[in-house]
């Protein structure tokens, strides 16, 4: 068996009764009958996974940081079947938040929960990228010169490099409460993924449900659609590359007016609130509106 700390052997005896059948009594402290690999290592492996490029570089983690050795391929079933496994228990429901709306109150004793949703890209292998992968094993086959097993039927790559899948999340405000939901669907299936996950931390006992966007109109529909905010608006990074993007067009690269006054306006929104910095946006823009109108 394969553990955290090493390979074990274990020598498991198997007790016999015509009338009540087999037993073997150490498969209660495995983690399952005849497991090769832990439960712990397969965690291991899928964090290590995250940060790496291919299933080599991760089998070479696992040997660097842990002394645990693995092929690249093995390794390559083990993630795989760990994410179906979660995928399909996200899709059964079974994968349910340890905390609701009820445990999201503040100082104030007001229960607020926030919800952000947004598209990313995230790269796959494609159909000509497969083929190459098959045929550069096919070459090392020839390469040792002895007969090898059949490989498995390759499995069909995608039609593009990439694809945007979309990430939803409900999360308290000092984020000591987050929960994380992704689908590959369209945007109306993200809005059923919102709505599946607020059904599931029972947003309706929320006092208020904030949603913080970058400004996407999909977004905003699909949360309005399902009424699940009370109020939405723009998050406070995309807030900041729209005053960039605003200080690049009127003040230019390297205007030093212009760093200061994105500087103040930005110092405004975060500790003075939205209201002082709003009054600091009208003041600025109408001397330069009523240049524009003559």
């Amino acid at each position: 068996m394969l553990t955290l700390n090493g390979r074990v052997v274990l020598r498991r005896t198997r007790w016999h009764c015509p009338l009540d059948g087999a037993e073997t009594p150490i498969d209660r402290w495995l983690d399952a009958a005849e497991a090769t690999i832990t439960r712990g290592f397969c965690e291991l492996s899928c964090r290590l996974n995250q940060g790496s490029v291919s299933f080599e570089q991760t089998a070479d983690n696992l040997w660097r940081a842990a002394r645990l050795k693995i092929s690249k391929e093995t390794l390559r079933q083990i993630i795989e079947a760990e994410g179906k496994q979660v995928q399909q228990a996200m899709q059964q429901g079974a994968i349910v938040p340890d905390w609701s709306a009820e445990d999201c109150r503040e100082e104030s004793g007001a229960a607020i929960v926030y919800c952000g949703c947004d598209g990313v890209k995230v790269p796959l292998v494609t159909e000509e990228e497969k083929k190459k992968r098959r045929n550069k094993v096919r070459q090392k086959r020839q390469k040792r010169g002895r007969r090898c097993r059949p490989l498995p039927r390759r499995k069909p790559g995608a039609d593009n490099a990439y694809k945007e899948f979309r990430v939803g999340v409900y999360y308290q405000q000092g984020m000591q409460r987050k929960y994380v939901g992704v689908t590959s669907g369209d945007c109306q299936a993200a809005g059923r993924m919102l709505r599946r996950m607020g059904d599931q931390l029972v947003i309706a006992q929320a006092d208020e449900c904030i949603g913080l966007i970058d400004g996407a109109p999909w977004i905003r529909n699909q949360m309005e659609l399902h009424g699940l905010t009370t109020r939405i608006g723009l998050d406070f990074y995309h807030l900041q590359d729209y005053a960039q993007r605003t200080r690049l067009a009127v003040f230019g690269e390297d205007s030093a007016t212009g760093k200061q006054w994105v500087g103040e306006l930005m110092s405004d929104y975060k500790h003075r609130g939205y209201q002082a910095a709003s009054d600091q946006l009208w003041d600025w823009r109408a001397p330069q509106f009523l240049v524009h109108v003559l």
